[in-house]
């Protein structure tokens, strides 16, 4: 039985892990410099009501309806940033607060390179209200050498009305072989 056990969780366990997280932005000195992109019609704020890590998150309001389900937020960088020289680069993570209703979608994107090329990570769907982690790989970065900007988008196509997300702890991940 021990040796289906080991041999079990030696098929199981990955040929990498995940093993360092660096802190990007966790909006403890307000929100920096993170803007809209698209959507909302004011600016993300910070606020102490839901965070994952420290005392404040990022929050973004908005009313949606059937032509405004869709939101964007990102930071943009002064000069390109080269993340493929980062030992071990293996992406991206964020944490995202849903309030109640059903119908959530949240996903990772950037543009990169000299024409801005946009670059997404999975789209995660069907989330449920509260917290939820969501990533970008690196193999779906077209050029991690050249990063523009980075962001997050929300969408809920069956929600009409307020609703207030927190997004925190934006983390740049990397692998431990």
């Amino acid at each position: 039985m021990k040796r289906l056990l080991l041999a079990i969780a030696v098929v199981l366990a990955p040929a990498a892990s995940l093993a360092a997280a660096t802190i990007l932005y966790d909006f403890e000195s307000g929100t920096e410099g993170w803007v809209t992109e698209w959507g909302l019609k004011g600016q993300p704020t910070t606020s102490t009501r839901y965070t994952r890590h420290g005392d404040n998150s990022l929050l973004l309001e908005h009313n949606f309806t059937k032509k405004e389900n869709n939101i964007g937020t990102r930071i943009m960088f002064d000069e390109a940033q080269d993340f493929a020289v980062k030992p071990g680069f293996a992406g991206f993570s964020a944490w995202v607060y849903f309030p109640s209703g059903n119908g959530w979608e949240a996903q990772i994107y950037m543009h990169t390179g000299d024409d801005w090329k946009w670059s997404f990570g999975k789209l995660y769907s069907d989330l449920q209200p509260g917290w939820h982690q969501i990533f970008m790989r690196a193999e779906e970065i077209q050029d991690a050498g050249r990063v523009r900007d980075l962001g997050i988008q929300i969408k809920n196509h069956k929600l009409d009305g307020d609703a207030s997300i927190y997004i925190d702890r934006i983390e740049m991940l990397s692998e431990e072989k």
